[in-house]
Formats: structure tokens, C-alpha cells, sequence
């Protein structure tokens, strides 16, 4: 007999639920351990613990990034440690936020099952799953751009609708200065649609607007203005033309292509039935659009740059698709479809990367990471262990950390001189020392005083040649032409390897002489 009820309360969509948030933390866990080491990733820990020990961005150190993240995720740091896997599990949770706000607004414009189906496609989007639990600014960004769009689509015109979208965008832009395109462009369609609001009211907006970044931002370019100037904008002028490639039209497809097609076949479908989405959802789809193609198209550009706007513009996609269902009458509150566009975005993602792919990796999950994206790393939780032994068994905590692979330097707590902490991008012979160290650039012969100082009894290197200072900042000139000092010569008169897999390179100085060896 069946009792009444559970026939008005079906068990499947708990079960659904459960099973869906299931497979989101495995894919994150997966994530999190497994994931190839990013070199940046050794900057943005050491950044976040030097903020809390007082120190502040661009004055005492360099820091690439707009000033806000390191406070963000050195609080919660604070109580987990500022480890590798640390880092990344707070990345893990602004990730997990954004695709529960994502899905929370989508099932009140669509159904709880295709929320779930949202979670599903980008849960199983190994470039969105890996670049977000990277110890980077993608995850915190993509929550803010998630909580910005929501507030932009479902808030009332006026002051606090323009105020809140203020103070996300000062956020948002506080931790990644290349979405400052999209805030100041949503920021503005809130304004344009508040119908005559005085001027009263926009004096009032415009003082709230300018107040967040001027309490929040504005202090740190004030207390070093040339050195906040350089890091954030000069840096970035000078070193991204530098980089003569364009991102290819496969590598962008591959990043989500099932929603590229998804957003193309509404947008189509609408046009021949004339089924078009309200004013502020077609906004802001051509503000993500618009935002998504700065970040992917100019010379120099990364694919992960697009990362933290791929899930709004899934969810306009998803909006869309609603319609279009609804119209046809056959996907209605059914989540089959969603899973298709998952396991279609997973096939494209491989066909799109196979040919281009090495072949030692097309049998294997890394097929379907971005060719620039170290793959997949089952040995990095032991290699990670293995090599923080050595770093702590051979560094005293009074001596200075030495090398670019700066997670084994909070890994260890060990200290890093101010003018190393920005791991590979540190050394410059584009200024003179005085700039540089005004700058906390490290010159050449400053870093040599380092490897000759029997002081340094360990140096902690990458595998990969291109992140152990091979070039000067910022222009990216190779520093293997100079002249001035044989590095190589002197580390295997001086060192020997004390550890080396495919991340880490660690020399240890060789023991001092005894009597009887003289």
C-alpha cells in the first residue's frame, strides 16, 4: 500500500540532491588533491599569510593582484594553515557558494531539477573544477560576479540595489582588476534603468560608490602609490604585449563548450519565435559576452581568465534554454536534459582537445585540462609531504627561504625575504637597484648573494626551468643572456640535489670540510 504521504512528497528529488552534491565533493576533492601544482600558486599563500602578519601588499612586498584577496583568504587560512591543499579548500568553498547562489536562483526561474543540473555540468567541468580550487583569484571573483549578476536581475531600481552593486564591485575588483569591465558595465545598467531618481539620489549614489573602494582599496595605493602603480598596472602594460600568442578558437571552445552552444541555440531559437528573455537578463548575457571576450581574446591571454564568468553565463544560457522548453513542451522540470549537456560538454571538451593534446595524456583524465594546465598529479599529496620534510629537517626557522617554489615556505612557515615573495617574478635587471628595491624587486646580484651565503643551506626550485627566475620583470626578457654569473656552474660545485620530482627541485649546500677532508 502506498501511503499518501509520500506520494505528495516523492523521495527522487532528495535522493537527486544528495547524489548531486555527492559527486560536486568528490569532483572537489579530486580537485584539490590531485590537481597539477600551479607556480602562482606559492605567491598567493605567501600573500595572504604576510597581510596577517602585518605586513601590507605592494609596500612591504609584491603582489601582482589588486589587495583584497590575500585578507579574504588569509582569514579563513588563519584556522586551516597556509598550505598547498589549505589554500585550495578555501577556494573549494567560494567555488561550492557560487554554484549553490547559481543554482538557488535558477530553480526560482526554472525548477529545482535543473539547478541540480547546473551543478551537475560545471561539477563535471574539469577546466572550470580545476582553475577554481587553484590557489588563485578565480573562486572568490566567480562568487562575486555570481552575487552581483543576482542582484543586478532581481533588485528593485534605486540606492540600495546601485550601493550593494558598489560594494561588490569593489570586491570583486579588490581581488581581480580585469573584471573591473564587468562591474563598472552592470554598475552603470543600474543606474540607466532607475527612472528619474533626482539629484538628491545621485549624489547620494555616486558618494556611496566612490566610498567602498575609497575604505577598501584606495589605502593601499596611497601608503606605496609608485609601487602599487607598478604592480598593478605597469606590470601588466608592460609584460602582457610581450606574449605574442592568441588564444585559438578550440582552446576557447574547450573551456565549456556545450555552453557556447546551449547560449547559441537560444539565442537562435529565440529570434524565430520571438521568445526573448526581459531587458535585464538580455543585459546582462551581452555584458558577460561583452566581459568574457576582453578576458580571452587579446594577445596574451590565458583561457582561465574567462573562469570566473563562465557559470553566469551558463545560468543566462540555462534561462534561456527554459523558454524554449517550455514553448516545445518535452524538457519542462525534467533533468535528463541537463545531463546531456553535461556529458556533451565533457565529449566536446575531449574531441575539441585530443588532436592538440600529448599523446601521453589522451588516455587519461588530464585529456580534458587546458593544454597550458599542468595535468593531473597523483603522486603531488606524498611528493608535497616528502618535500616539506626536507625543507623542515634542513631550513632552520631563523634562516631565509630561497627559491621560487614559495608553498614550501609556508608549508614549513618558514620566512621569505620581501623582495622574494613573488616567487619567479621577482628578479629584474630592468630598473636600477635602487627602483627595484623600492619596487621589492630583487636584482641580480642581490639573488646571487643569497646562493653564495653559506648562511642559505637550502634552495627551493621548480622542475620547470621557466619559473626559476629565468626572466627579468616585467618585461619578460630571458635572463638566460646575461653574463654576469654561471648559476648552473656554481650549484653543482656548491649543492647537492636533495630531492627532485616533477614540481620540486631542492639543493642542499654541500657540507663544509672537515680537517681530515682538507
Amino acid at each position: 500500500m502506498i501511503n499518501p504521504s509520500s506520494a505528495r512528497h516523492p523521495v527522487w528529488p532528495r535522493t537527486l540532491a544528495l547524489l548531486v552534491i555527492g559527486l560536486h565533493l568528490l569532483s572537489a576533492l579530486w580537485h584539490v588533491a590531485y590537481g597539477g601544482m600551479n607556480i602562482d600558486e606559492g605567491f598567493y599563500a605567501v600573500s595572504a599569510r604576510s597581510v596577517w602578519q602585518g605586513d601590507l601588499p605592494y609596500r612591504d612586498f609584491g603582489y601582482t593582484q589588486t589587495p583584497l584577496l590575500p585578507y579574504i583568504n588569509g582569514l579563513l587560512m588563519q584556522a586551516t594553515g597556509f598550505g598547498l591543499f589549505e589554500q585550495r579548500a578555501v577556494n573549494g568553498l567560494w567555488g561550492a557558494l557560487t554554484l549553490l547562489l547559481a543554482a538557488r536562483w535558477l530553480a526560482r526561474h526554472t525548477s529545482p531539477t535543473w539547478a541540480l543540473g547546473f551543478v551537475t555540468l560545471f561539477s563535471l567541468c574539469p577546466a572550470w573544477m580545476y582553475f577554481i580550487h587553484l590557489g588563485k583569484t578565480y573562486a572568490f571573483t566567480g562568487l562575486v560576479v555570481v552575487a552581483a549578476g543576482s542582484v543586478y536581475a532581481e533588485g528593485n531600481a534605486g540606492l540600495k540595489k546601485i550601493s550593494l552593486l558598489a560594494l561588490l564591485g569593489t570586491l570583486g575588483v579588490g581581488c581581480r582588476l580585469p573584471l573591473a569591465p564587468y562591474f563598472g558595465l552592470l554598475w552603470l545598467a543600474a543606474l540607466l534603468e532607475w527612472r528619474d531618481p533626482g539629484r538628491k539620489n545621485i549624489f547620494y549614489a555616486g558618494l556611496v560608490s566612490l566610498l567602498w573602494p575609497a575604505l577598501l582599496v584606495v589605502p593601499f595605493y596611497l601608503a606605496a602609490p609608485d609601487a602599487a602603480y607598478f604592480w598593478t598596472f605597469q606590470f601588466h602594460l608592460v609584460s602582457v604585449p610581450d606574449r605574442a600568442w592568441h588564444l585559438p578558437w578550440w582552446m576557447i571552445g574547450a573551456l565549456a563548450p556545450a555552453v557556447w552552444l546551449g547560449l547559441l541555440a537560444s539565442l537562435i531559437y529565440s529570434v524565430r519565435k520571438h521568445l526573448w528573455p526581459s531587458r535585464r537578463e538580455l543585459v546582462l548575457t551581452g555584458i558577460v559576452v561583452l566581459c568574457l571576450a576582453a578576458n580571452l581574446l587579446p594577445r596574451g591571454a590565458f583561457g582561465e581568465y574567462g573562469t570566473p564568468l563562465l557559470p553566469l553565463l551558463a545560468l543566462c544560457m540555462l534561462q534561456w534554454l527554459w523558454r524554449s522548453g517550455a514553448s516545445l513542451g518535452y524538457i519542462r522540470h525534467r533533468v535528463a536534459p541537463l545531463l546531456v549537456l553535461a556529458a556533451t560538454n565533457l565529449l566536446l571538451t575531449a574531441a575539441l582537445q585530443w588532436p592538440h593534446q600529448e599523446k601521453e595524456y589522451r588516455g587519461t583524465p588530464s585529456l580534458f585540462l587546458p593544454l597550458n594546465a599542468p595535468a593531473y598529479n597523483l603522486e603531488l599529496p606524498g611528493s608535497l609531504a616528502l618535500a616539506r620534510q626536507i625543507v623542515a629537517a634542513n631550513l632552520p626557522a631563523g634562516q631565509p627561504f630561497v627559491g621560487p617554489m614559495l608553498i614550501l615556505a609556508t608549508e614549513t612557515n618558514r620566512a621569505v625575504p620581501p623582495h622574494l615573495r613573488m616567487g619567479a617574478s621577482t628578479v629584474s635587471v630592468d630598473f636600477p637597484p635602487e627602483q627595484a628595491r623600492k619596487l621589492n624587486l630583487a636584482t641580480v646580484p642581490e639573488l646571487e648573494n643569497y646562493f653564495m651565503d653559506p648562511a642559505v643551506r637550502l634552495l627551493a626550485f621548480s622542475k620547470n626551468p621557466h619559473n626559476n627566475y629565468a626572466a627579468s620583470m616585467p618585461t619578460f626578457h630571458n635572463l638566460s643572456r646575461l653574463k654576469t654569473f654561471s648559476w648552473s656552474t656554481y650549484f653543482q660545485r656548491d649543492f647537492l640535489v636533495a630531492y627532485e620530482d616533477v614540481d620540486f627541485l631542492l639543493l642542499m649546500r654541500r657540507p663544509e670540510p672537515t680537517g681530515a677532508d682538507r
